[in-house]
């Protein structure tokens, strides 16, 4: 069937007029037909969406279209329908949420799918340098790039993780009802950050020389002592490491900072378990691969005619020893560590090697006035 049955010269012919009423009479009119006609809403909706009459599906796709220029309330008409739903029936709320669950999954699978295909959220060891290194340091970048491919994951555990609990409300609706008051006995959980400073309503605010230009994820929800936005990238990363093990920007950098902070074989072991960072072997891997570019750099640099200068360091490890006894011998590993630093704001006449050689044994007669700072 192409058409209704009944064509708009039936109900001329029958309510002549009754186009001129009001929405209200007209409502009315369709309900009271519809009681008549022993016709429920369920049949009557099933009837609406899945009809393929172009009079009823034309209908039907104007009230599913979104309109970008419309008021918030007439943007998308099936939003409020659900509203009304939830609303003002609070014992069928359980269904509704349930009936959303499936639509739910399909989403997070879908940005699941765009985070683990993003090839700037892979990092290949092999390619790794000192420099790109640095480019995955800013924090901005990865949370940014979460917010992007999955928005309504971000949400969610923005949601989960920033929504005050019972005793924040409580605090924060007494702190509304004694503004003028203010109480020395707060029962914080002070970061670990020296430099993170709190206001008068617990909030933790940016440090010190911190600008507010870009740094929107640094401020914290009020008397939150972590920030909420750390935990969800941290989510985020470790939940896309554990479906696909190249997906290991965070894991790898994380990874990294355990190890070079002398985090022990175990803990990066139980880490890595988890997908909070990769595993001890990458990390050496990593280690290795940086090491050759900081040699190249360093080779760079002294090949270069730039001044620098370099700082050496003696490292003496204890590895075991032999005997427990007063004469007892001692296994070490005695390395020399160096360091090549650039200097930049320095003339290169600066190192004058003839100047150098001429002035070389002369110290014995150097006087206070020579070592003034010229």
């Amino acid at each position: 069937m192409n058409s209704l049955q009944f064509p708009p010269e039936y109900w001329t012919a029958q309510l002549g007029g009754m186009e001129r009423a009001s929405l209200t009479t007209k409502l009315h009119l369709v309900f009271s037909l519809m009681i008549f006609l022993g016709v429920s809403i369920q049949q009557l909706l099933q009837f609406i969406f899945s009809s393929d009459i172009r009079s009823v599906k034309d209908r039907s796709s104007r009230f599913m279209g979104y309109t970008e220029s419309a008021t918030l309330e007439n943007r998308f008409y099936p939003s409020n329908i659900f509203h009304l739903w939830h609303t003002r029936w609070p014992a069928a709320r359980r269904y509704l949420h349930e009936m959303i669950i499936p639509c739910a999954h399909e989403i997070v699978l879908e940005e699941s799918d765009q985070i683990i295909a993003d090839r700037s959220l892979q990092v290949q060891i092999k390619d790794l340098t000192v420099s790109t290194l640095r480019q995955l340091l800013h924090p901005h970048v990865l949370i940014e790039k979460y917010q992007e491919l999955a928005p309504f994951t971000f949400k969610i555990l923005h949601t989960f993780s920033a929504s005050p609990n019972k005793h924040r409300k409580e605090k924060a609706s007494k702190r509304a009802q004694n503004s003028h008051e203010t109480s020395d006995n707060e029962d914080y959980d002070l970061p670990d950050d020296p430099n993170m400073c709190f206001d008068e309503s617990g909030a933790a605010g940016r440090a010190e020389g911190e600008t507010g230009d870009g740094d929107w994820w640094k401020g914290m929800p009020g008397g939150f002592a972590r920030n909420p936005i750390y935990a969800i990238v941290l989510t985020i990363s470790i939940l896309a490491f554990v479906r696909n093990r190249a997906t290991n920007v965070l894991p790898l950098l994380l990874g990294l900072f355990f190890k070079i902070s002398g985090t022990s074989n175990r803990v990066v072991v139980m880490l890595s378990n988890a997908g909070v960072c990769v595993s001890g072997r990458t990390i050496e891997r990593l280690k290795e691969t940086i090491s050759k570019d900081a040699i190249d750099l360093a080779i760079q640099l002294m090949t270069s005619g730039k001044p620098f200068f370099v700082i050496f360091d003696n490292i003496n490890l204890y590895l075991r020893k032999f005997q427990q006894r007063v004469t007892n011998q001692n296994t070490m590993i005695h390395a020399t560590n160096s360091a090549v630093v650039a200097l930049t704001d320095v003339d290169i006449s600066a190192e004058n090697l003839t100047d150098k050689l001429e002035r070389r044994g002369r110290r014995f007669r150097a006087e206070p006035a020579d070592m003034l700072p010229s």
